[in-house]
């Protein structure tokens, strides 16, 4: 009878363990229940981030809203009947950039237009603001692009709208109007002689990257204060002047030994042409050359390089920022934009370097000067001098005057 009971037992335990078992995965299965309804609310609310000011309406996809909602265009009108069915008399779409109010019924039509015309009666941002010169008609969203062609003929292209709306034209470009300028008077009036009202840096993508640092993309006080310290302190390193010369004749005895071990065989000049005149550079602003052979040189250059050649930060996303959001990396932004903080890294490495073996009674270079400057005002109320504008100089720098140069001087060797 003793073993009966044991043998009982036994079974209830094992029935028991098994059971805990269950209810252990019962709840980890509720766990993750709990997880995925929490996901999907937080997918619902992205998904329906419509003003709470606005009437109700379908929800919208991330970017593009409800566009794909409204079919081909061939039966819009069933496609706002069903909403009107669903939503009402009043209701809002995301078509991309903009949300629209759809409104039905004679007696909602003549409220909102004819009792409240005096809010309601301005032209959507989908018009051309009047005070804007003549051009060709825009789509909706994308503007002109289409206009532009492949971007392989775009003089041809500026060419023919020149031609067809005079000198000064514009162009809807995504999310901006552009005006194009052409006639050597017409610049000088617009950009000399009414230079204030038009120096300051478009809203573009990559220069909405910088956040108003650099000197190429960033606009009043600031980029006049960045711009006339780096100039007057290069020119005391002699950039621009005579007494340059004697640093780029020292760079270039070893540009021609380099040159001279391919004894009159073919060789490439564009790879060499870009370290020699970057180290030109270099020693100016780092206080050092490098070896053509320096491994994190030729790894920096050749970073360089691919973000010249790339199109992607001089692409549509200039002009419709919302397509860097797209999943994946379409347009190569996201790369480009990864490359372009290793060479911001490089110099904040190089800058940190420089605070390691700083010696205020013995400035080497550029680094030098800027931390020295850095020091004196770091008390000044006004003071626009800090390390991440020095890092995103020097990256102006080294841009503005490795490419350019090098390109003359293969165009002057091959004419």
């Amino acid at each position: 009878m003793t073993k009966y009971y044991n043998d009982k037992l036994s079974a209830y335990d094992k029935v028991s363990a098994y059971y805990d078992k269950v209810s252990a995965y019962n709840d980890k299965v509720s766990a993750y229940n709990d997880k995925v309804s929490a996901n999907d609310d937080k997918v619902s609310a992205y998904n329906d981030k419509r003003p709470v000011a606005l009437p109700p309406g379908p929800s919208p996809l991330p970017i593009i809203g409800n566009i794909l909602q409204l079919g081909d265009g061939k039966q819009t009108v069933d496609v706002f009947r069903s909403f009107r069915k669903k939503c009402g008399d009043i209701f809002s779409l995301s078509l991309g950039l903009y949300w629209v109010i759809v409104v039905n019924r004679k007696e909602c039509l003549r409220e909102i237009f004819v009792k409240n015309g005096e809010f309601t009666s301005d032209r959507p941002p989908l018009y051309k603001p009047a005070s804007l010169p003549p051009g060709p008609s825009p789509l909706p969203i994308i503007g002109n692009v289409l206009d532009l062609g492949d971007g392989k003929h775009t003089v041809d292209v500026v060419r023919s709208l020149r031609k067809k709306y005079g000198d000064i034209f514009c162009l809807s470009l995504g999310s901006y109007w552009v005006v194009v300028v052409n006639g050597k008077e017409h610049l000088r009036e617009i950009l000399v002689k009414n230079g204030e009202f038009t120096s300051n840096r478009p809203p573009l993508y990559i220069m909405n990257i910088f956040k108003n640092k650099r000197i190429i993309s960033s606009n009043g006080p600031n980029w006049k204060a960045q711009r006339a310290f780096t100039i007057s302190k290069l020119q005391e390193f002699g950039f621009g002047k005579k007494s340059f010369e004697s640093s780029i004749i020292d760079e270039l005895n070893p540009f021609l030994q380099w040159i001279q071990q391919y004894k009159g065989k073919p060789l490439s000049l564009e790879g060499i042409l870009n370290a020699s005149t970057a180290n030109s550079l270099m020693q100016i602003i780092l206080g050092k050359r490098f070896d053509y052979k320096d491994p994190k040189y030729c790894e920096f250059l050749e970073i360089f390089k691919q973000i010249t050649m790339s199109s992607a930060l001089n692409g549509p996303v200039n002009f419709m920022p919302w397509l860097a959001n797209l999943p994946g990396d379409l347009f190569g932004v996201k790369a480009d934009t990864l490359k372009l903080d290793k060479l911001i890294d490089y110099f904040r490495n190089e800058i940190q370097e420089h605070k390691n073996t700083f010696d205020e009674g013995n400035i080497r270079d550029f680094i030098d000067v800027y931390l020295k400057e850095m020091k004196i005002q770091e008390r000044s109320t006004s003071n626009m001098l800090n390390e991440d504008q020095l890092a995103s100089i020097l990256t102006d720098l080294f841009g503005g005057g490795t490419e350019t140069t090098a390109t003359v001087i293969k165009w002057t060797i091959l004419l």
